[in-house]
């Protein structure tokens, strides 16, 4: 029997799965009948074209990703809703929940322990309702490993850093910690003493920290866990003044050896590099929209990402400036990434502005890039073995590719004569379009148990 196709987002046998397959998948929720959307349901092994590996394989990809968000039933049901279903709560991967509402430490609890296979877990616009006065939830969990804990606007009930230990104590381990848009913090809980009320994490291990630089609970909590010696790695937005909590967390961690400074595309605030930083170089000043990467003394690499603004063509402040400074660079890095972004001059996708070649923009843009001090700076660099310059470009037409970075390596010729220098060139991460069938799928499925 013929069977047609869903449309594919690249060749994988996964995305060629028929649809009768991915259709009949809602059986495995037998309780409860499908719309008239989904009448033709029929046991997989009745499907055409369908091979065991092939339904292990969709059931896999179908249940991996969940989102939970306002228009479904709550994170309590979908709790209900797991523990009743472990043929399909064993296969999920990642959570995300959205726009819930209060949700407390014991569900939560109660969902990690749901999810067996669970790897990622993200909140969005959540309130954590978490009792201070309790040392550990009504329930006692086994801390979890996660790979992901992704926190968006996420506040806690009481606002103080002891309302975060039920929340804490969930886990053990977490490889990357995202934290993006958290509530300000009273003055007060800034200047909480260390002592013997402090909420302490004996058992958190975080080795990746994705922050805002201005970030303060997060930090002040870490330190008092065992994140503080496993941290490996940083990221921070360059318009944000580090807090005192997170670079004292950055020279307490002995094993941070990296920071990547990117920014925030939804910020603002825009600067412009000063015309000639050596000008500047006697009176060495922070302004309050650089990182000073003099305060974290321990890093051995960085990145830094350069946007282009549309309009004047002028790079947009990022740690770049204290990279051109020789007093505020580390004297122990060993590799530097730069990633130059020209997709924005190439062809904005906002402002409707009209299009530069890429070899025409960046020859604009070499006197801000001010690329001679750079060499000048980065050549005295006793550790440096690599300085990676990576171009973002929509165009794939080789000979735009090498004109773009001919030009880098024409004006970096010490670190070039070093061997230090490489320049490649890449597509925006967002080029790839996505493929929504899944996520249509699984918003039925919740929100008809």
């Amino acid at each position: 029997m013929a069977t047609t196709t869903t449309p594919t987002a690249s060749a994988s046998i996964v995305d060629m799965l028929p649809l009768e397959v991915w259709y009949t998948i809602l059986e495995i929720t037998e309780n409860n009948p499908p719309t008239s959307i989904f009448k033709k349901v029929r046991p997989l092994n009745t499907c055409s074209l369908v091979c065991k590996s092939w339904c292990d394989m969709a059931r896999h990809l179908l249940f991996r990703d969940i989102f939970v968000g306002p228009r479904d039933r709550g994170a309590v049901d979908f709790l209900a809703f797991s523990e009743s279903s472990p043929h399909i709560a064993n296969l999920i991967l990642s959570l995300t929940l959205a726009n819930i509402g209060v949700i407390s430490a014991d569900v939560l609890g109660s969902l990690l322990s749901a999810l067996p296979a669970l790897s990622s877990l993200t909140l969005k616009f959540t309130v954590l309702d978490c009792d201070d006065d309790l040392v550990v939830p009504v329930k006692t969990w086994a801390p979890r490993s996660l790979d992901l804990l992704a926190l968006n606007k996420v506040d806690v009930a009481f606002g103080s850093p002891y309302s975060w230990r039920p929340f804490l104590s969930l886990f053990s381990s977490i490889r990357t910690l995202r934290v993006q848009e958290m509530p300000p913090i009273p003055y007060s809980v800034v200047s909480i003493p260390n002592d013997e009320y402090h909420p302490r994490f004996p058992e958190l291990k975080v080795e990746r920290l994705d922050i805002d630089g201005t970030n303060v609970i997060i930090p002040f909590l870490l330190l008092s866990s065992s994140s503080a010696h496993t941290l490996n790695e940083m990221h921070i937005g360059p318009f944000d003044k580090p807090s005192t909590q997170l670079v004292k967390l950055a020279n307490t961690s002995s094993s941070l050896r990296h920071i990547s400074i990117v920014p925030r595309r939804s910020t603002s605030r825009t600067t412009h590099l000063v015309p000639n930083p050596v000008q500047t170089a006697v009176e060495p000043s922070t302004p309050h929209h650089l990182v000073d990467l003099r305060l974290f003394n321990h890093i051995r690499s960085v990145d830094a990402t350069i946007l282009v603004q549309v309009q004047s063509l002028a790079v947009e402040n990022s740690v770049y400036e204290a990279l051109l400074r020789r007093q505020w660079t580390p004297p122990n890095l060993t590799s530097i990434t730069i990633i130059l972004d020209l997709v924005t001059v190439s062809k904005p996708l906002i402002f409707p502005v009209l299009p530069i070649v890429p070899v025409k923009a960046l020859e604009k843009l070499l006197p801000s890039l001010h690329l001679s001090q750079m060499d000048k700076s980065l050549a005295t660099l006793p550790h440096l073995r690599n300085l990676h310059w990576m171009l973002v470009l929509r165009s794939r037409d080789p000979a735009t590719e090498d004109a773009c970075v001919g030009l880098i390596k024409a004006n970096l010729p010490l670190l070039s004569k070093q061997g230090i220098l490489r320049v490649s060139s890449s597509k925006p991460k967002w080029w790839n379009p996505q493929w929504m069938f899944v996520e249509e799928v699984q918003q039925f499925l919740f929100s008809n148990f």
